[in-house]
């Protein structure tokens, strides 16, 4: 037994220190970094999880897996529907957007519909979700917003057809 086994037993041993099954880091349990009981989690308890030996941060994480494999239409839709709603608030922008209109945008969407990638669940990913406005200055409103990839939103930002047109005349020319 070396060193680092008798020392990783010992904070076993005495409580102070727990160790996460899914990360493997030693963590105090004093900080509140472990649940304290297991958790159900599903549809009708369809799901049980030991979140006895698992930290706070391995459990919200396998938590949202579990709730994006569920239903992911509706955990985009509303993950979508708050941000654009925080965005909103924060620029004065028009908001009459309902989860619902995300929701039907979301629907049997695949691919985006501006360069045809296929939709990736990661947020970083140039090929996620995103919303878009259209018309950029109408803000969040019924028949202005579309789904469409965060490498598409990002290259269109606030330009509008005029600007990207002359953009296009630019580069052809």
């Amino acid at each position: 037994m070396t060193v680092a086994d008798y020392e990783q037993r010992e904070r076993e041993r005495n409580w102070d220190h727990k160790i996460c099954n899914t990360c493997g880091v030693s963590k105090t349990k004093n900080d509140h970094h472990f649940y304290k009981t297991g958790i159900r989690y599903g549809q009708q308890g369809q799901e049980w999880i030991n979140f006895w030996n698992t930290c706070i941060t391995c459990a919200r994480q396998k938590k949202k897996e579990l709730r994006v494999k569920r239903n992911p239409v509706e955990y985009y839709s509303k993950t979508m529907y708050a941000n654009a709603k925080s965005r909103s608030r924060k620029h004065y922008w028009p908001f009459d957007i309902t989860i619902g209109d995300v929701a039907k945008c979301l629907k049997d969407r695949k691919r985006c519909p501006a360069c045809g990638c296929i939709f990736h669940d990661y947020s970083a990913d140039d090929c996620a979700r995103t919303i878009d406005k259209k018309i950029p200055s109408s803000g969040y409103v019924k028949g202005n917003i579309d789904i469409i990839c965060m490498g598409c939103n990002r290259a269109k930002g606030e330009l509008t057809i005029d600007r990207i047109d002359a953009i296009r005349e630019y580069m052809l020319s």
